[in-house]
């Protein structure tokens, strides 16, 4: 059943008359009316309360855990601009725990730091009790690598600078054992990489961004080394 294509009639679901809602997405496959009826982003104005926005690194709503907070600190409805907190840790969706994956990032990435943020909100917006969290800056990241929390002032942040990687290879950059390379040079004349894609066995995950169920679907940082050795992806790599 589940190598049913094309996803229009996906049995699992169709068979049994299962999420409809799955197969009217695939109908919209493109930013129309449909998906602008339930968007948030074009009604930010209209939201006017404070706002507690928290995340993780590999959490698979990220995009748009950025994205709202974003858009409601610039452009909310009065009450809510200029009032939304954003906590982003190293975290899948949850649990909150130092240990994501394979890594661990240490004592300071537990779900008490998720729990103090709440009741101070919480205390501040609903019950007018300041300990100070009015007068702190509103973002909150975990720097992954140095492993600690950095408070800033804004997000996206402005000093950031974006540094664009290009594709490189001798015309062999399927799977880790290829030539394949990522580098800050823009590519000139070279060969064309191909590889051989079958939906019937397609490319295994090794973590990154899932949901829910750990069991079903790894999530977070993994040594990817294991699947980029197959020979169905093609696979560029920097240098440390």
């Amino acid at each position: 059943h589940y190598a049913t294509w094309p996803l229009r009639d996906f049995r699992p679901l169709r068979d049994h008359d299962l999420a409809p809602f799955f197969f009217d997405w695939l109908a919209h496959d493109s930013l129309d009316a449909y998906w602008r009826s339930v968007a948030l982003w074009p009604h930010y104005d209209r939201i006017r309360v404070p706002g507690l926005h928290i995340g993780g690194w590999y959490d698979i709503f990220l995009a748009g855990t950025l994205r709202n907070y974003a858009g409601l600190q610039e452009r909310g409805g009065a009450g809510a601009r200029g009032r939304q907190r954003l906590l982003i840790g190293p975290w899948v969706h949850y649990p909150w725990s130092p240990r994501t994956g394979d890594a661990d990032f240490g004592p300071t990435a537990v779900a008490d730091v998720v729990d103090g943020l709440q009741l101070r909100f919480y205390g501040l917006h609903l019950r007018g009790l300041d300990d100070g969290l009015g007068s702190e800056p509103p973002v909150r990241i975990f720097v992954m690598g140095e492993n600690r929390w950095r408070d800033e002032s804004e997000w996206p942040l402005r000093r950031a600078v974006d540094t664009p990687w290009y594709l490189h290879s001798g015309g062999r950059a399927a799977s880790l054992d290829g030539d394949g390379f990522l580098s800050e040079v823009a590519p000139a004349d070279e060969p064309v990489d191909l590889f051989v894609h079958d939906p019937r066995g397609p490319s295994v995950s090794a973590g990154a961004h899932s949901c829910c169920w750990e069991a079903y679907t790894p999530m977070g940082p993994f040594d990817q080394r294991q699947v980029d050795r197959w020979m169905n992806i093609l696979c560029y790599t920097s240098a440390p």
